[in-house]
């Protein structure tokens, strides 16, 4: 309940606009730059306590919970600001009021000014009089705004006062900060309103140009003014969950909107589009879960009217949304003969985490290839799923550009983690394509490596791409991979002669990183869990990794779980390590292609959903702790859950069938085996930790020698090597305590040898220098101490 203390006059015309001003043409009646408030008069409406008060300021907001002085144009002597976190009290309604304005020759008026806001449980409004102060007419600014967030510094404001300041000889401007409902409890502690640099002048800012490549928008329909208008909705799932017009533009009434403000678009002042999965399947409350009007899942289509697309044959979708996700879908598609037949669907917002949202001024370009030259064509939104919302508003039919290159989906390292010892070189993919209406000449695609160690790139040519082509796109030269730890970043990158219409989507990334003694395929940036359909008796889910270098031993599978009421507490879960078999034929993969070589198993007790668990491994043939692991080889690291079990998983993508990138594998109750698991974004949580073989004898039971000399070391060690016969390969390996590889020397040919290590370089400690051949593998520790 808001109350006002001054008389509220309805109005005829609004208008507000926030952006970059260009006032270059207009033609300046009357300006304050608030030097002083020596000009403006001020009233305390506030109920119950006095002292709530506009100032003059230089420095900002001084409460706790300060955003900052304004950065307005003439800030240097300062501005208006109303400090509402600093007085924190129960109530406020603070006005700021000019002098009278003489306007009677003036028939257009236009207010302008800057300002900085943050907002809470509070309103701004800029009042207006046309008598000198008896009668007020309120314009709220900010209504947009979601609690806790703040506007641009500085952010303009533009309001046309013309039907009610036009020609008005006693008219008075007055800036309100409100705060005093007495059912809210945080009501009278705001944070802060900064105004500056106000002005009246006869012109307001020109409209935007009208964008040349519109063909169908910036009506009625398309802006969703006063409701649905020419648009269908279907409820698919059951037909009264519909999509609806709301005036706001929000989705407020579901019991999980929270805070959230409405969609920021072009119109939202005459509404937009919104499906509320969140209100349909609770009707509000938070108690209510499956038991609103409409329960989920829901699927609905909200169907445009027919657009005439007779002589436009390269068209494109532009749409300003809000959406968010738990388990639903958003997809758009388009039909060219009325809706009797559609496209494929087109999924937006894949890219969206559960519990995530999109920005509330997103605007979605989706080219629609093989639509138009028709008079009959359509599109339409799809909801599929479980919560929260979509909204949807200013939908554009547009042509595409001439010059548009894309880059698609994008091939990364093998794992998300790979152990500094195992680092193998990394080959590119890359899906790129002209989605313009121009063919492309000299078409380069380059990926980029960015690491501790620094920078590594390699460029590939297309001389020339046709519009509408599509090319997957494997870059000849590999990156070797560094066996630094840390985290790395591949970019892929592609340009040509042209200049792109959309360089935004010319760029796509993804980050690995290498590790001591892991490998990982997930981010550990976990999303949700998951299990075949129909799942009846017990399952396995896990992960693909190659072993590159001999000498080491799988020690240790860790993984999380989820389940229903806590399912999995009391129940175990058994990991089974695979060995795959060399001629290993994807196409025909089944239980003949793997061999079980390290067993383990965990019992859960009280571990909620998704804690992280880890369990020791044991060589299924021997008994003994650790699996020896075989240089060249591929493992798959399963975990086997119960039917009430779900495997959690991140969104880190592999993509099995453009690349051959292999993630997470399925092999159901069934006995199926699913080398794309459930694909390419859902990556299990399944990692490995491996450490150094156990045996340091293997090799000197054949007669070889090993010594180190000095020990402790200093500046240098020499370390000789005396073997019974000549290995075709020997590789020396010095790390520290914790496995870490420090140095890598691989020699051919050889049976006694002598090296010298630069020890000066390493820091005081103890060290491991590891000797592998074709006949076995030893190790010697040794000090450093400088």
């Amino acid at each position: 309940i808001m109350k006002y203390a001054f008389t509220l006059k309805a109005f005829a015309l609004f208008c507000l606009m926030a952006g970059v001003l260009n006032t270059s043409q207009a033609q300046s009646i009357w300006s304050e730059d608030f030097a002083n408030l020596d000009n403006w008069s001020q009233v305390d409406n506030s109920m119950g306590q006095s002292g709530d008060a506009w100032i003059h300021s230089t420095t900002g907001p001084q409460g706790s919970y300060s955003i900052g002085p304004i950065a307005s144009t003439t800030g240097d002597n300062g501005w208006a600001l109303f400090d509402s976190d600093l007085l924190c009290s129960g109530s406020q309604n603070a006005w700021l009021i000019s002098d009278t304005i003489d306007l009677s020759a003036e028939p257009e008026v236009h207010l302008f000014f800057e300002q900085f806001y943050s907002a809470f449980f509070s309103q701004t409004f800029v009042q207006v009089s046309n008598d000198g102060g008896m009668t007020w007419t309120p314009f709220e600014v900010n209504e947009g705004l979601a609690i806790n967030d703040v506007t641009d510094n500085p952010d303009v404001v533009e309001l046309d006062l013309s039907a009610i300041a036009g020609n008005q000889a006693n008219v008075r401007i007055a800036f309100q900060f409100l705060s005093d409902d007495p059912n809210e409890p945080n009501s009278g502690c705001g944070y802060s309103w900064q105004i500056d640099d106000v002005r009246l002048e006869k012109e307001g800012t020109p409209p935007p140009p009208v964008d040349p490549d519109v063909i169908w928008g910036f009506n009625d329909d398309s802006e969703f003014n006063g409701g649905l208008n020419g648009w269908t909705t279907n409820g698919l799932s059951n037909p009264a969950a519909v999509w609806e017009w709301d005036p706001e533009g929000d989705a407020s009434t579901g019991a999980f909107w929270g805070t959230l403000g409405p969609i920021i678009s072009p119109s939202v002042a005459n509404g937009a589009a919104v499906f509320n999965s969140d209100y349909y399947d609770n009707g509000g409350n938070p108690d209510s879960l499956g038991f609103g009007p409409v329960p989920a899942p829901h699927t609905s289509e909200l169907v445009s009217p027919i657009i005439d697309l007779t002589n436009e044959t390269a068209v494109a979708l532009q749409f300003n949304q809000f959406y968010r996700n738990f388990q639903s879908t958003t997809s758009v598609a388009w039909s060219n003969d009325g809706g009797a037949t559609w496209s494929d669907p087109i999924i937006v917002n894949d890219d969206i985490p559960v519990n995530e949202a999109t920005a509330r001024d997103d605007v979605q370009f989706v080219r629609l290839f093989g639509a138009g030259g028709t008079d009959q064509f359509r599109v339409k939104f799809t909801f599929d799923g479980d919560y929260y919302f979509w909204i949807v508003d200013d939908v554009q039919i547009k042509r595409r550009d001439s010059y548009d290159l894309e880059m698609g989906i994008i091939s990364g390292a093998p794992n998300y983690v790979t152990p500094s010892s195992q680092v193998d070189s990394i080959f590119f993919g890359a899906v790129v394509s002209n989605p313009g209406n121009a063919d492309q000449t000299d078409v380069r695609v380059t990926a980029t490596v960015d690491g501790p160690t620094g920078s590594w790139s390699t460029t590939e040519v297309i001389p020339m791409m046709a519009s509408g082509q599509f090319d997957t796109l494997f870059l000849m030269e590999g990156y070797p991979m560094d066996p630094t730890t840390g985290v790395y970043t591949i970019t892929y990158e592609v340009e040509s002669d042209s200049t792109d219409a959309r360089p935004e989507d010319n760029v796509a990334s993804i980050d690995f990183q290498v590790a001591n003694d892991l490998y990982s395929k997930d981010d550990d940036q976990i999303i949700s869990a998951t299990q075949p359909a129909g799942v009846s008796d017990n399952w396995q889910i896990g992960n693909y990794y190659i072993v590159q270098t001999d000498g080491y031993m799988a020690t240790e599978a860790i993984f999380s779980v989820a389940s229903n009421d806590n399912a999995h507490q009391g129940q175990n879960a058994n990991v089974f390590l695979y060995e795959i078999a060399e001629d290993d034929d994807p196409t025909t993969f089944d239980d003949n292609d793997v061999e079980i070589v390290g067993i383990g198993a965990y019992s859960f007790t009280n571990e909620a959903n998704f804690d992280v668990v880890s369990t020791p491994l044991e060589d299924f043939n021997t008994g003994l702790d650790g699996v020896p692991l075989k240089p060249g080889t591929e493992y798959l690291l399963m975990i086997e859950y119960t039917p009430d079990m779900f495997a959690p998983f991140s969104e880190i993508p592999y993509y099995t069938s453009v690349f051959g990138d292999i993630g997470t594998v399925v092999h159901d109750d069934a006995g199926d085996w699913f080398l794309g698991g459930f694909g390419a974004g859902t990556t299990v949580q399944a990692r490995l930790r491996i450490d150094l073989v156990n045996s340091t004898e293997d090799l000197e039971k054949t007669g070889a020698t090993i010594a180190v000399s000095p020990n402790p070391a200093d500046a240098m060690m020499t370390l000789k090597v005396e073997l019974p016969e000549i290995a075709d390969q020997m590789t020396v390996r010095v790390m520290d305590i914790a496995g870490k590889v420090l140095e890598v020397n691989e020699f051919d040919h050889v049976q006694s040898h002598q090296m010298t290590l630069q020890t000066g370089r390493f820091a005081n400690g103890i060290y491991t220098v590891q000797v592998t051949t074709e006949k076995g593998t030893t190790t010697r520790k040794f000090v450093v101490q400088h």
